[in-house]
């Protein structure tokens, strides 16, 4: 049982964290949208942006061998996805793509439960995964606004690489 305080008011929370499977891509397609960093003062894009191909070969064909997910629920209500996959080449890999042995990670929670630990109890039940898998590695793409940043120094990833606006990072497993 976690204690936060919202609007200054104490409130308990329990989170729990469970692997995913083939029936959550839904949920997953909402986590990617929520992914999607939006400047303060910028218009959220249309969720059909998920189907765009460079930001949905991250859910394409969800559940491959080397597919590995969490879901972070509270009251009964799925809030939160952390997920990694490979991708064979630069030109098939995400943003943050480093090598075809080095998966790459996706992280969302509703924002309504931010800060409040569900991020950091998603990445710690992945990272323990992807290292007992035997992965070397864990990358990343952000932007250099997101306080996700934060987190993820945090957790121990490094900046590789610094961008027009975001940072590739990496973290050793």
């Amino acid at each position: 049982m976690n204690k936060y305080k919202v609007g200054g008011v104490p409130v308990e929370m329990t989170i729990s964290v469970r692997k995913t499977g083939p029936e959550d891509i839904s949920f997953l397609r909402e986590m990617l949208y929520e992914a999607i960093f939006i400047p303060e003062g910028e218009e959220k894009p249309h969720p059909s942006i998920i189907d765009n191909p460079d930001i949905y070969k991250y859910l394409s064909g969800w559940m491959k061998k080397t597919d590995t997910g969490f879901i972070a629920e509270t009251g009964g209500r799925a809030v939160g996805a952390a997920w990694a996959r490979l991708f064979e080449s630069a030109a098939a890999g995400g943003y943050g793509f480093i090598n075809s042995d080095t998966p790459e990670l996706c992280l969302a929670v509703y924002e309504n439960y931010r800060n409040r630990g569900l991020g950091t109890a998603l990445m710690n039940s992945l990272l323990a995964e992807l290292k007992l898998k035997g992965y070397e590695y864990l990358s990343l793409s952000v932007d250099k606004q997101n306080r996700a940043v934060d987190l993820y120094k945090r957790l121990g990833f490094k900046v590789v690489k610094e961008q027009d606006t975001d940072y590739l990072m990496l973290k050793k497993l």
